[in-house]
């Protein structure tokens, strides 16, 4: 009996130590979690436009964990099978092999910075493969087939090619 009293004591103070733990440190909420892994000083120094990259994957991530896994209130109850069934959403919202490489690996990044302070236990899209890149090749015109195009291209779109071709600018530029 005093034994049993003994054990009952220490998983109440066990008990005590995890609550006063959280209480102290509050688990990451998913909704909190952008916000935070930008202001973390161990992510890497992302460009802008990196970053906006980012926020995207993780803006899509986090909508579907609200859709489909509504009991996921903190980032540490993103588990392996969640990553998994969410990696394999990717290719049917259309996504390319690449995209879904950029996608998933920002994923496992912001689980590595936000680890620690999480509470994860691991790295739920530590797991996730690659995707097999195909890449299509291309050829540079021949001035015969530039010629070609330039003189029945009309309107905006002969300017924009007359652009890219005197300048060697691309559309992105």
């Amino acid at each position: 009996a005093t034994l049993k009293a003994i054990v009952a004591r220490l998983g109440d103070a066990n008990d005590a130590l995890s609550r006063a733990t959280d209480e102290a440190n509050p688990l990451l909420r998913i909704r909190d979690t952008w916000a935070t892994y930008t202001a973390a000083s161990e992510r890497p120094d992302s460009g802008e436009f990196t970053l906006t990259r980012y926020e995207g994957h993780w803006t899509r991530f986090a909508a579907w964990l609200a859709t489909v896994h509504t009991e996921a209130e903190f980032l540490r109850d993103v588990t392996p099978a969640i990553a998994g069934e969410y990696a394999a959403t990717l290719p049917g919202a259309g996504f390319g092999p690449n995209t879904i490489n950029k996608h998933v690996g920002f994923l496992k990044l912001l689980f590595r910075v936000l680890g620690d302070m999480a509470r994860t236990t691991g790295n739920p899209f530590g797991k996730v493969t690659r995707k097999t890149l195909r890449t299509h090749s291309r050829r540079e015109l021949t001035i015969a087939e530039l010629t070609a195009i330039l003189d029945h291209a009309t309107g905006d779109l002969a300017l924009l090619l007359y652009l890219g071709a005197a300048t060697g600018l691309r559309l992105g530029d």
